[in-house]
């Protein structure tokens, strides 16, 4: 992913190029933080390029406890791509959205925004 990351970077910041949409979110099946698949790469970067301002890559593993609920989030780079995990049980029951609230605009946005993620 290291190797990707400017060309993203990059295209975030080319006005040349239309705006997709403001937040690009992907599901990655990739366990290790530091890798993406290359069908991602080339969704975002190759023919059509899809500028965001922010590239969200979020993965969820299930877990072996039915009744796990955690995540964790990874700001690759501010305000540009950001990893959230997501380990769940099982046979977790929760019917509300999961949600990533900011914290002192740390996406670029106003603090206290929450970002709902129906799983």
């Amino acid at each position: 992913m290291e190797t990707y990351i400017s060309k993203i970077q990059e295209l975030s910041s080319d006005k040349t190029i239309a705006k997709f949409g403001t937040h690009l979110v992907y599901l990655t099946s990739a366990d290790n933080p530091k890798e993406i698949e290359h069908k991602i790469i080339y969704s975002i970067l190759n023919k059509k390029p899809k500028r965001a301002d922010i590239y969200w890559f979020v993965h969820v593993d299930t877990m072996d406890d039915p009744y796990t609920c955690e995540y964790k989030v990874e700001h690759i780079i501010p305000n540009d791509i950001i990893r959230v995990d997501f380990k769940l049980g099982f046979q977790d029951t929760t019917k509300d959205p999961y949600f990533i609230s900011t914290s002192s605009g740390s996406i670029g946005d106003k603090p206290g925004n929450k970002y709902f993620l129906k799983i």
